[in-house]
């Protein structure tokens, strides 16, 4: 009796531990950044990653969560980074062929600073492929988790 107890016991402690590594262990990289000069100060759209969220579903197919924040960083040293103390515009979820440099998005959230409302959708299923240009945010995607 005690052993099976002691499995139970077990079995719940690890189930507790994944859902709380889920929760809390996105380990995002910066992977492209948009510099804009305003009147204020120097602004920047930071692109991440999840690199925790990796998946290949099929051969030739990535998908991954990204993120878009509003940050005041005028450095070039950016590793490290991972947009937690700044501003979050955008959340979603996309999959990457790799093979035809096309990507379509599963989910995603708009943040609305104005409002501090999250909006979320899943687009339909079936939505289409759109073609990666490679010299944009999605091209540098692309060249980090397709380029191995």
């Amino acid at each position: 009796m005690s052993y099976r107890r002691s499995i139970l016991i077990f079995c719940f402690c690890m189930t507790i531990f994944s859902f709380s590594s889920i929760s809390q262990g996105a380990d995002w990289k910066i992977f492209y950044q948009v510099r804009e000069n305003d009147p204020k100060g120097e602004e920047s759209l930071n692109y991440y990653y999840d690199n925790e969220s990796v998946v290949r579903p099929l051969k030739g197919h990535t998908q991954v969560w990204l993120k878009t924040t509003l940050g005041k960083d005028s450095s070039d040293n950016l590793v490290g980074k991972d947009g937690s103390d700044e501003a979050e515009q955008f959340r979603g979820r996309i999959e990457i062929n790799c093979k035809s440099k096309s990507y379509r998005f599963l989910e995603e959230t708009k943040l609305d600073t104005v409002e501090t409302e999250e909006k979320s959708q899943k687009p339909s299923a079936g939505k289409v492929f759109r073609r990666v240009p490679l010299e944009s945010a999605m091209g540098a995607l692309w060249s980090n988790l397709c380029e191995y």
